[in-house]
């Protein structure tokens, strides 16, 4: 099971450093480089897009949420 659980990223949203845009970074618990998902307008939009598209977003990768 811990394996299992090494394979679930966790999103965080977070502002961008250049401009007033955010952008979500993945970080992978297994090793994989953090992958950076941008073009977000605010902090809301990008926690909509963890809360709606997140799964959709790793089973397309091969993974699941629990």
């Amino acid at each position: 099971m811990a394996d299992d659980l090494s394979r679930i990223p966790t999103f965080t949203a977070l502002p961008s450093k250049a401009g007033s845009e955010w952008y979500i970074l993945v970080s992978w618990h297994d090793g994989r480089v953090p992958e950076h998902i941008p073009g977000f307008q605010s902090e809301d939009d990008a926690r909509a897009w963890i809360l709606k598209e997140s799964a959709n977003w790793l089973q397309k990768r091969g993974g699941t949420l629990p």
